[in-house]
């Protein structure tokens, strides 16, 4: 008896001590590493690292947002829950283009760094964006140390899109269905989640194929046209012996390929095409045709101006903040350098 009291002691032991570490290295990714666990978990685990980049970091996001835009297109239905995703999609590029204001210029004004002697506008802040940059005059609209900190927000942004994009429909009709102890009904309602995952992941594997393409892209110094198989090879890590069988069709002295740090504006029209899309996709109300007062009103018009607006453009949060009461802050929220004034 006392033999098992001391083993069970030191498993419990164990159990803690390994509890303990794992809790101190979460708190420690979370303090320490380049967009907090979050970004330690998806250096780990996904096939491109952005722990030297902000601005891959974002672009990774971005390719997150453009699948959970397409898997939307499956599973949320027209009407209000039609109009709520995308007004949610929205709020989540919105998010996506105030972290890329902290570390792309805003108004053709670059982002700054605190220094030994103040505040200085980042060289090179828009490297390969074709924009005319120019350095603020004594003045600064955003600072690139405060992306980190927005993070936050742009994750609950896109936890919430992908939140709303899944079958949750066909989950509470398969928990209802199995909780009235209905066999028949439980086993439909069962096919038919099990038809929308696999739907939706079909949908969200090909926006998956697109993202490698791009990636493998950001490593081209020339245009070409590229294929998944190619630009997975070259962007794959160190293959392990599990019998992948995508792995076994890879050349065996295809090199990996280097990703810049460096992300243009630009690259970012691939992804804006793919939520504009699925934004496009999402159902109609149809019987909201006939309650419209004009052309300009009908739902048709209204779907597409609004998916239209979708766009990747860096901008201010605190730009209404250099603006009078009822004042504009200027092209998408962008504000001048010196509040506007001359």
């Amino acid at each position: 008896m006392r033999k098992r009291a001391i083993v069970a002691a030191i498993s419990m032991l164990s159990v803690s001590l390994t509890g303990c570490n794992i809790f101190h290295r979460a708190v420690n990714d979370e303090l320490h590493y380049p967009g907090g666990l979050a970004g330690k978990v998806l250096d780990d685990h996904y096939i491109v690292s952005a722990r030297y980049s902000k601005q891959l970091q974002l672009y990774r996001y971005a390719m997150a947002l453009a699948v959970f835009s397409r898997i939307g297109t499956v599973n949320v239905r027209g009407g209000k829950e039609g109009d709520a995703f995308i007004a949610q999609l929205g709020d989540a590029l919105d998010e996506l283009n105030y972290s890329a204001g902290h570390i792309y210029p805003v108004a053709n004004v670059p982002p700054c760094a605190v220094t030994r002697s103040g505040a200085q506008p980042i060289q090179n802040a828009n490297a390969g964006s074709g924009s005319n940059v120019v350095a603020a005059s004594g003045s600064c609209l955003e600072f690139a140390s405060n992306f980190e900190s927005d993070l936050p927000l742009l994750e609950h942004k896109l936890l919430g899109v992908a939140f709303a994009a899944m079958p949750k429909e066909q989950a509470v009709a398969l928990y209802n269905k199995a909780k009235a102890l209905d066999p028949l009904g439980t086993g439909r309602a069962f096919l038919n989640l099990a038809v929308h995952s696999l739907v939706s992941f079909h949908r969200g594997a090909a926006v998956h194929r697109t993202n490698l393409e791009l990636l493998y892209g950001l490593g081209q110094d020339h245009a070409a046209n590229t294929d998944v198989l190619a630009a997975y090879c070259a962007l794959r890590r160190p293959p392990k012996p599990t019998g992948n069988r995508t792995d076994d069709l890879c050349p065996a002295d295809v090199s990996r390929i280097a990703i810049p740090n460096d992300v243009s504006q630009s690259s970012y029209g691939p992804l804006e095409n793919i939520i504009r899309t699925s934004c496009l996709l999402v159902p109609l109300d149809a019987s909201a045709e006939q309650q419209a007062a004009s052309p300009e009103d009908e739902p048709v018009a209204r779907r597409r101006k609004t998916c239209g607006a979708f766009t990747f453009k860096p901008k201010r949060r605190l730009a209404v903040l250099d603006q009078p009461a009822g004042g504009s802050s200027g092209q998408n929220g962008a504000a001048q350098p010196n509040g506007g004034k001359p």
